[in-house]
Order: C-alpha cells, then sequence, then structure tokens
C-alpha cells in the first residue's frame, strides 16, 4: 500500500489576492493523483460562507475532488488534541479537548503575538509539550 499523506497549509494558495494558483498546484502535484482529494477547515474565519464558496471555485470538479469540514457549532473545535484560538474573540481561548486526528496542540501566529505564546505555554501539560506545533508568521 501506498504511503499516506496529509499536506496542512495555514492560508496561502486559493486565499490570497493575486493568486495565481502555484502554491496550490504544487500541493496538488504532490499527490501525483489527477483529481486529489482537497479538504477545507475554515476555522480561521469561523466557517465563513464566503471563503467555503471561493474554495469550491478554486478546486472544481476537474482539478480537485473538494469538501470542506465545518466545525463551528461543532462543541470540538480543533483537527489536534488541543491549542489556542480567537475564533471566539478575545480573550484567546484554550481549546483542550479537540478533536485528536493529529497529536499534540497547535498555536497559530506563535511569533507574532505575545499572549499566543503565554496561553498555549499555560493550557498544556507539561507531558504534552514535546507535541505542540507552533506555527510563526
Amino acid at each position: 500500500m501506498a504511503k499516506r499523506q496529509i499536506v496542512a497549509m495555514g492560508g496561502g494558495g486559493f486565499l490570497m489576492a493575486g493568486d495565481d494558483g502555484v502554491l496550490d498546484d504544487y500541493v496538488l502535484s504532490l499527490t501525483r493523483k489527477g483529481r486529489p482529494r482537497v479538504c477545507f477547515l475554515a476555522t480561521a474565519n469561523g466557517d465563513s460562507r464566503d471563503y467555503i464558496v471561493k474554495f469550491y471555485e478554486a478546486f472544481p470538479p476537474k482539478r480537485a475532488e473538494a469538501s470542506h469540514l465545518p466545525l463551528f457549532g461543532v462543541p470540538r473545535q480543533d483537527i489536534r488534541e488541543g491549542g489556542v484560538t480567537d475564533s471566539f474573540g478575545r480573550p484567546l481561548s484554550a481549546i483542550r479537548d479537540g478533536l485528536g486526528f493529529l497529536k499534540g496542540s497547535a498555536c497559530p501566529h506563535y511569533d507574532g503575538e505575545t499572549d499566543r505564546r503565554r496561553t498555549h505555554n499555560d493550557c498544556q501539560p507539561r507531558h504534552h509539550r514535546s507535541q505542540r506545533h507552533m506555527l510563526n508568521d
């Protein structure tokens, strides 16, 4: 059986103004399939309908097998076990009951916002700190 791979991106690609599709084309090419599966998790914008529409416009049926996973209104918001988010507004929220598809926790904008670093450090038990994913701006 071929090795399976998940490529996770935080921003960029089809959501960027003036996007020419190069980044999305590159990620799709990694699959070596004519019509790869692509799933959009619009958590950074609260499952915004506008962003979901842009996603489907960027990945029509000829290009990919596209789907999206709405997570707002669902009690658990993160694909990891936990993390930090401002999706519910400020102050930052610690997520301790994520979906657990990926081990550990995630913190976007880790180097760009000092309160994120503090919140992420405070919300994770010491024994889980080796499984943290800090995403820099």
